[in-house]
């Protein structure tokens, strides 16, 4: 609908009147393409890959809030919110203002916060500009316009439904590394984002332009401050008017007091908030991808459009999360990760369906060595450099997967424990988690990043309460394999979920089968959603996948060549899955 064959039949099926109209009648007349499943497939997987970036984007940008918030220690601030308030005359004669809002104690009380900082100044001694664009000129050419509705809550729009307009050589310009601000409309008011894009443009009437002075402080860090509480709580002390016209002027906006963060404050938020930018950028750039797609096929053939995609996909030179290939995150191996199932019902193929458990059949089956399911695959060893439990440090090296300030002996909600110790007590909550997925049906079997998170309660919860079930918040260091960052990891698990779903919908024999364990097996553990234990998770959630498959019983942990294992997960690491697809290949036949 948005091609361009689409775009037109929409215009043509429209009434014009005072607005233009279209109505769900005609809508069933607009004529739509049937290409293959196949090219249906490679759309559905651009489409599906651009919403992943534009989900990772909008988690870097609170990140990047939260980075601030942490930092300023307003993550848990309490502002004071008396029934009544007063002040005195003066005070309000001082500010020229007679608004209660104004004066209301929480404004006070942020204020206060920022001041007991010692490292603060007024916004109007960091800026060079801080000044309202004008009325354009508009015109068929020119420079884009940025009005209120193009600033959003830390991203300035910059695309077709820009109008142009033309400037004289005095007209304030907007450049790279400018700040913008909305300075009217009740909802849009206050709304502030960065211009990262390398073009000018031109600011209407209804938007601030705040241009730092150089070296004073950094526009992206600028702009997050001022969208998160501590800028916004200042944007509803200073504005003026009433709910049918609301107005932040220029004088108003120089007095914002503004924290300025350490520097290694600053790059980290900046950090996050343009990677929130590139990964907007690449959303863009594969929708546009599969829209000019559609056109080719439409106006050329498959083949041109699937030629074309495949030179235009590889030109990106982008990670995609999974959607576009098996293997298209090829980080730095080491042989720690294995992944997790998120499976929907289906048939196995002919061959593979026997002997497979019941329901009310017991764990057996799976090992007691698979109840503990490869301990140093969650990091049971030693940050690298240090010997681990197996005794040998090479090894333990490349198997711990915790942060860095990891040590032998566990703080738990029952003492300090070693880590065989804890390892003893997840075997136990295992075997549980266990028998209840096989007393299940099958068919009741619902794979979910919640579903995920609670197996990792179940299982860790009551010894780690704090953690236990919930997706890591720091990074992690697995040997020298870098995880994807935290906060990209739940959209990591959430597209594992939905490319799983997509895999088992092609599954037509038993090599079929064993290529969709060995990517369940390596992907989950790339991801190490967990800040422990992934190693336990993901093979249990192997164990489901199996289940739910009617496979014979299937036990991960059973391969007594763990160098082998390890191997091939390093190869998977590097784009090759052969090596553990004929792994579990074996498994399946034995």
């Amino acid at each position: 609908m948005n091609s361009s064959a689409g775009r037109h039949q929409i215009e043509r099926h429209s009434i014009r009147s005072n607005q233009v109209n279209f109505s769900p009648d005609k809508l069933l007349q607009i004529s739509i393409p049937v290409f293959s499943s196949v090219f249906q497939l490679e759309i559905e997987r651009l489409v599906t890959a651009a919403f992943i970036q534009n989900n990772l984007g909008k988690s870097a940008r609170e990140q990047a809030e939260q980075t601030l918030l942490r930092a300023l220690g307003l993550e848990n601030w309490q502002p004071p919110e008396p029934l009544t308030y007063t002040r005195p005359s003066r005070d309000a004669f001082a500010a020229g203002r007679l608004d209660p809002e104004h004066f209301k104690p929480k404004y006070a009380g942020l204020e206060a916060h920022i001041r007991a900082t010692g490292s603060f100044t007024k916004l109007e001694d960091l800026l060079a500009i801080n000044e309202r664009g004008t009325q354009p000129d508009y015109a068929e050419s020119g420079l884009a316009v940025i009005n209120s509705k193009h600033v959003a809550n830390g991203e300035v729009r910059l695309n077709d439904d820009n109008r142009m307009a033309v400037a004289g050589s005095s007209a304030l310009k907007i450049k790279q590394g400018d700040v913008l601000m909305n300075g009217t409309g009740v909802g849009t008011i206050g709304r502030v984002a960065p211009f990262l894009h390398d073009a000018k443009a031109l600011p209407d009437n209804h938007v601030t332009v705040l241009r730092p002075k150089a070296g004073l402080i950094d526009p992206v860090y600028l702009s997050v401050y001022l969208n998160s509480l501590a800028g916004q709580y200042q944007v509803n002390k200073w504005l003026r008017g009433s709910s049918g016209q609301i107005e932040l002027y220029p004088n108003d906006i120089a007095q914002f007091l503004v924290w300025i963060a350490p520097t290694e404050v600053q790059q980290a938020i900046r950090k996050a908030v343009d990677d929130a930018y590139a990964a907007k950028r690449n959303a863009t750039k594969l929708l546009d991808a599969a829209r000019r797609a559609v056109e080719t096929a439409i106006e050329q053939s498959e083949a041109a459009a699937l030629a074309w995609l495949d030179k235009t996909v590889a030109a990106l030179n982008q990670p995609v999360a999974g959607a576009l290939a098996p293997c298209d995150h090829p980080p730095t191996p080491e042989p720690d990760h294995d992944p997790q199932t998120t499976p929907t019902p289906g048939t196995p193929p002919e061959g593979l369906a026997r002997n497979a458990p019941g329901r009310g059949q017991s764990a057996r089956g799976v090992s007691l060595a698979g109840a503990r399911l490869h301990a140093e695959l969650d990091g049971a060893g030693t940050r690298a450099g240090g010997a681990g439990a197996s005794g040998n440090p090479a090894q333990s090296a490349v198997d711990s997967t915790r942060p860095l300030d990891a040590t032998r002996e566990l703080a738990t909600a029952a003492g300090s424990l070693t880590y065989t110790e804890v390892s003893e007590r997840l075997a136990v909550n295992i075997v549980h988690c266990l028998d209840d997925l096989l007393d299940a049906n099958p068919e009741d079997i619902a794979f979910t990043p919640d579903w995920i998170r609670d197996l990792h309660r179940r299982l860790a919860g009551e010894l780690f309460p704090e953690w236990g079930g919930r997706f890591r918040t720091t990074d992690v260091q697995v040997g020298t394999h870098l995880p994807p960052p935290a906060h990209a990891v739940a959209v990591e698990v959430s597209n594992f979920c939905l490319d799983l779903q997509e895999r088992m919908r092609h599954l037509s024999n038993a090599e079929a089968i064993a290529d969709l364990l060995a990517w369940v097996d390596w992907r989950f553990q790339w991801i190490h959603p967990f800040k422990d234990f992934n190693g336990r998770v993901g093979r249990i959630l192997l164990v489901a996948l199996a289940y739910k498959l009617g496979l014979p019983p299937v036990d991960p942990a059973a391969d007594e060549d763990k160098s082998g294992y390890f191997a091939a997960l390093r190869a998977a690491d590097a784009g090759d899955l052969l090596r553990l697809r004929e792994l579990w290949l074996a498994r399946l036949e034995t």
